[in-house]
């Protein structure tokens, strides 16, 4: 009798490879805006495309005309015309949507995103790895429709509360360095409600306003009052005038821009990847392409960290127990190497580079070789910055997990280098990353502490000569 032939494995696509490699060849269903999208200059655009079975696959993107592009997007994929309702529902109970043809919308999200990169703003992350395929290409298929963007062909930044005072700092500078001064203009807003563009608010920004005005001797002599208390007794308001007279240092008065540019240029790589929105991955973990982690599994990996926090002690029994069920992966065996440096240095010191040869692929091993190293070094002037693509060869996403440990020892290194133009362009690195707020927030500190102390190096060595 002849052998039954095996049915082959059907491979599902994630929602996210769907929208990228289908998306388009399902039909538009509708298309919505807000209907003061033309007063306000925000768009709140909603897509929708319908799958044979009724269900619908929608994009919503978050446009802002006057500078920023594509600001925010998010997707639904596959759902119920009554989740779908749900959506709306929602969205209306905020403000009032209108069904558009999908050539309105097409032309508005494409023109911003032309206006915006002229000026060095690019869209969205989520959009380059996934929305954009949600929209048809840009060809002359589409026909074109005029979209103003800016005001009288200048961009207008909205400062709304959901800008920290750093990110709107880092808006107007890179509007001074692609725009130029008084080719822009700068609003207060409230959740971007509309403006009333013809109102000068420029004193809003009194720190900005107050330092641009002082010359550079005025500038160091108030950093040096400043820093005389730095980490001891300086009050709240004084840390944050020292934080922003150290931006307007860096920016205005010390740091070459064609050098911060080009930093920024060879780093673009690390500001394009795609982040995970899985914790854990078959990559991390070793597993076979495709391979779902599951929610029982991530909680079982979660409690490495929970018992290195709360019960030292049992962690390397349960390291043990996962690696029965996992095998000897490089993933637990690196997690292992992190308990040992903190609770058993001596052993650390013992295994770690052993581990890094054994598992010298894994990309959290290669970082731990580069870190050891290099603080092993009593040299590290001349040390080179970790590379990017060294780490992460032939990865097209990596966890954010990944994506924080490269750039705390990329960012280590570079405090022992000491370059004020390379720490500059970080500054704008970490911007442009998609890292979640405990990882952002750590890294933007322990950065901020670093220039202040450059810049107070830089400003001895320079009294000295």
């Amino acid at each position: 009798m002849a052998k039954k032939k095996k049915q082959p494995k059907i491979q599902l696509l994630s929602p996210e490879n769907y929208i990228r490699q289908k998306a388009r060849n399902l039909p538009i269903h509708e298309c919505l805006i807000n209907e003061d999208w033309e007063n306000s200059k925000i768009a709140h655009i909603v897509i929708t495309r319908i799958h044979a079975n009724g269900n619908v696959t929608v994009a919503s993107y978050l446009v802002d005309l006057l500078c920023l592009g594509v600001k925010d997007t998010m997707y639904l994929f596959n759902v119920s015309q009554e989740e779908y309702a749900e959506f709306l529902e929602e969205l209306n109970s905020g403000m009032n949507m209108g069904r558009v043809e999908y050539e309105l919308v097409h032309n508005i999200i494409f023109a911003t995103i032309e206006f915006a990169s002229e000026f060095g703003f690019k869209p969205y992350k989520d959009f380059t790895s996934v929305t954009q395929y949600m929209l048809e290409e840009d060809t002359d298929d589409i026909e074109l429709i005029e979209i103003e963007c800016g005001k009288n062909g200048k961009p207008v930044f909205i400062k709304t509360p959901f800008f920290t005072e750093g990110e709107a700092n880092k808006v107007i500078n890179q509007l001074e360095k692609t725009a130029g001064k008084g080719n822009f203009d700068v609003v207060n807003g409230e959740d971007g409600d509309e403006m009333d563009f013809d109102e000068e608010t420029d004193d809003d920004w009194g720190l900005d306003d107050e330092y641009n005005m002082m010359s550079f001797d005025e500038k160091i002599e108030l950093f040096n009052e400043l820093i005389a208390n730095w980490l001891d007794d300086i009050t709240e308001d004084d840390q944050k005038r020292l934080i922003a007279l150290t931006d307007s240092i860096y920016f205005t008065d010390i740091c070459d821009d064609d050098e911060v540019e080009d930093c920024c240029n060879r780093w673009a790589v690390e500001t394009e990847m795609t982040i995970d929105e899985e914790v854990y991955t078959a990559e991390l973990l070793s597993q076979e392409p495709g391979r779902i982690i599951t929610e029982e599994e991530a909680m079982e990996l979660d409690e490495i960290d929970i018992l290195t926090n709360d019960k030292p002690r049992k962690v390397e029994k349960y390291l043990n127990e996962l690696k029965k069920k996992w095998g000897n992966i490089a993933y637990l065996n690196y997690k292992e190497l992190k308990y040992l440096e903190l609770n058993k240095p001596k052993e650390y010191e013992k295994k770690v580079r052993d581990y890094c040869t054994q598992f010298s692929y894994f990309p959290l091993f290669k970082i731990e070789v580069y870190r050891y190293t290099f603080l092993d070094s009593a040299k590290t002037d001349n040390l080179e910055i970790i590379e990017f693509e060294n780490i992460f060869e032939g990865r097209s996403s990596i966890t954010e997990a990944e994506m924080f440990e490269f750039q705390l020892t990329k960012l280590i290194s570079l405090i022992a280098r000491g370059k004020i133009n390379e720490t500059e362009a970080m500054y704008y690195v970490l911007d442009d990353l998609e890292l979640n707020e405990n990882y952002y927030r750590y890294l933007i500190s322990m950065l901020t502490l670093m220039r202040i102390d450059l810049l107070k190096i830089y400003l001895d060595k320079k009294e000295k000569l």
